[in-house]
């Protein structure tokens, strides 16, 4: 049996099959679900209605240093959700419940301390800080977490659990660009989830 053919994505580079370009102009699904985001409107109409977005992870607010969107993949509950950061410490997220009505949690505020932790981080960043990471292939319908700094430049998104759990079982093997790119990545989404009104792990717990 041959090999299906394959080629690169046009946007970002990483090898995926012909038919997976074919279907989404060129595109690998990372891509495909980025643009999306990035192109996506301050309203949408669902379930025939008109909605305003809550939180607009591609336009942020004006302020905002850090905005986190966490999409899920294909699972049963496509439950996701924005994180904002504003300059003056104040952390906003809307949650998108799967078959229900996006929220938008009482918002927290960062302490001194913290803040500045995460003003560090955001400002050692580029629009090249984590580019050599889209080398890596992964499968289509991975989980993405997607990062956006307006003054950086930076918009951002990686199949990034699927990542980390290749790394850990050795399938990929990363440079010392790659290896500081993605623990900057890592550092800045952990960061965002710790201080999340609702975080990752409380999600996992309610769908185990």
């Amino acid at each position: 049996m041959e090999p299906s053919p394959k080629t690169t994505c046009t946007r970002c580079g990483t090898s995926i099959l012909q038919i997976t370009a074919d279907l989404n102009d060129g595109h690998c699904m990372p891509c495909v679900k980025a643009l999306a985001w990035e192109s996506e409107p301050p309203i949408e109409f669902v379930r025939g209605r008109r909605r305003e977005r809550l939180l607009n992870h591609a336009h942020p607010s004006e302020g905002v240093i850090l905005s986190v969107a966490f999409h899920p993949g294909f699972t049963p509950d496509l439950t996701s959700w924005v994180i904002e950061i504003s300059n003056d410490g104040a952390l906003r997220q809307a949650v998108d419940w799967y078959r229900g009505e996006e929220e938008l949690l009482d918002p927290v505020t960062l302490k001194p301390s913290d803040l500045a932790e995460l003003q560090e981080l955001v400002e050692s960043c580029s629009p090249e800080s984590f580019r050599s990471l889209k080398n890596f292939g992964c499968i289509d319908d991975a989980a993405l977490v997607s990062l956006v700094m307006p003054a950086q430049g930076v918009s951002e998104s990686l199949p990034y659990f699927h990542l980390e759990f290749d790394l850990k079982k050795g399938r990929w093997q990363l440079d010392e660009t790659q290896a500081a790119s993605f623990q900057l990545f890592s550092q800045l989404w952990r960061f965002a989830d710790r201080h999340a009104p609702y975080r990752l792990c409380e999600h996992e717990k309610k769908n185990r």
